[in-house]
């Protein structure tokens, strides 16, 4: 934890995020195309089966709304929570750099699988709620970071405080309601007329 400490006020919480980041989009692109062999075969087969029963599925997108509320809550209620305790700095470090590793994983089989149409669909894949999701959980790592600081290691108060953070904790909030609408009305749509698009 001290080391942890002393390389993020050397190079700072910022570039330690990118430096995660990258790493993880890195490690992902590679680990795609090193193990391709063991997982291409199938994931062909799942996609092919995936795709053509896409064309006929009735989406029910209040429920994807609700599922992707319900699972980004527990993504940024736990990383809040995390950030209270002495665990806060290596797990936000950590989930920096499996998001990295998740985007390369999936950026390089979907262009191995379908080549340019595999990186648009990626890129359909992530709009528009990423747009709002991605800046919105690097400002929740800095956060975390700064009531981890607070809270645990050297120059940390005795006393923190939860009443400051409150309008923050309701603009995540209303941020979260927002990116789960983005995900289960607008993205459910785009996603489905392209994929017919890109895979026909």
């Amino acid at each position: 934890m001290k080391k942890l400490s002393i390389y993020t006020s050397k190079l700072g919480v910022r570039q330690i995020l990118l430096i995660c980041l990258l790493f993880g989009v890195g490690l992902g692109t590679v680990f795609a195309n090193v193990f391709k062999d063991f997982y291409m075969d199938r994931l062909f087969l799942f996609n092919d089966s995936f795709i053509k029963t896409f064309e006929t599925m009735d989406m029910d997108k209040f429920m994807i709304t609700q599922m992707a509320f319900v699972d980004y809550i527990k993504e940024f209620g736990l990383l809040i929570l995390l950030s209270t305790t002495i665990l806060g700095k290596p797990v936000i470090f950590i989930h920096c750099s499996y998001k990295g590793f998740t985007m390369g994983f999936i950026l390089s089989t979907a262009a191995m699988r379908y080549g340019l149409k595999g990186i648009l669909f990626f890129i359909c894949y992530i709009s528009p709620q990423c747009l709002i999701y991605l800046p919105l959980l690097i400002w929740a790592y800095l956060k975390g970071y700064e009531i981890n600081s607070k809270l645990i290691g050297r120059g940390a108060c005795e006393r923190f405080h939860i009443r400051p953070y409150v309008p923050n904790l309701l603009f995540l909030l209303l941020m979260i309601v927002l990116i789960s609408l983005l995900e289960g009305y607008v993205n459910t749509s785009l996603l489905h007329m392209i994929m017919l698009k890109l895979m026909s």
